[in-house]
């Protein structure tokens, strides 16, 4: 088989996917729903040339939405907006099938004496980091801002000159 071609996931209804990633420790692909908000996990079968769904976890409300997903070590890192416009970033253990942390993020930032709201474009973890983009609802701005990856305190933060609307981080190195 050539695995340069398009596998089709077979999955039982027919969605828009809003992220796909991968994760080493489990050896499994994940992707996650616009419209159900669902998560799947799922790997190649190479025998058979096809795609095989390892599991569903229900992760948020049907209300709610994902703005993005991550796999990091056995958890699930996941942010998302709710019905009343809350963003919450929650970590899932794979392990114990729990939610191990939740916690509320502001959509605000003061700068300067002033009051500056955003919204959260994206984010990426690595132990020691969180690191979020974010583009300001006032300008046509974007930051990146980094946090603790164990307290979730911010630790620093700094502008993308020149960026016109970014969509994706994609590492959180030193």
């Amino acid at each position: 088989m050539n695995w340069r071609q398009i596998i089709p996931i077979d999955y039982y209804c027919d969605q828009s996917i809003l992220n796909l990633g991968y994760s080493l420790t489990y050896d499994l692909f994940y992707f996650t729903t616009r419209e159900t908000n669902r998560f799947v996990l799922f790997r190649l079968n190479k025998e058979k040339t096809q795609i095989e769904i390892d599991r569903e976890i229900e992760l948020i409300d049907e209300k709610d939405h994902f703005i993005n997903v991550h796999i990091y070590e056995n958890f699930i890192f996941y942010l998302y907006l709710t019905k009343s416009s809350l963003i919450i970033l929650e970590k899932y253990d794979l392990e114990s099938s729990s939610i191990c942390l939740s916690i509320r993020l502001h959509n605000r930032i003061y700068e300067n004496g002033e009051k500056r709201y955003f919204k959260i474009v994206d984010f990426t973890i690595k132990n020691p980091f969180i690191c979020f983009l974010i583009q300001f609802k006032d300008k046509n701005q974007s930051k990146i801002i980094v946090h603790d990856y164990d307290s979730i305190n911010r630790l620093h933060s700094f502008d993308l000159i020149n960026s016109i609307k970014p969509i994706s981080i994609v590492s959180a190195e030193k």
